[in-house]
């Protein structure tokens, strides 16, 4: 018998500076992956920063990757 993993590569749409955006089409695609079975999904490298990778966007990225502040990323954590 041999094990399989079922990868999901996404084509994004272009979303420049606008992580919360980005991170509700990463939800939208996970979603649907999930509904597909597949075990990995893979996104574009700096999809969720908008590809704006200045200190001030970092600070911004970690404020919206804090479960804490935000809802919408604990809530695709699980937590």
């Amino acid at each position: 018998m041999t094990n399989m993993i079922r990868v999901g590569a996404c084509q994004t749409p272009e979303i420049i500076g606008n992580p919360p955006k980005a991170l509700a089409c990463i939800l939208r695609f996970a979603k649907e992956a999930e509904d597909k079975n597949v075990d990995l999904l893979l996104f574009p490298e700096c999809f969720l920063t908008g590809y704006i990778l200045s200190n001030h966007s970092w600070r911004n990225i970690r404020m919206i990757l804090n479960p804490s502040n935000s809802p919408q990323y604990s809530s695709s954590l699980g937590i």
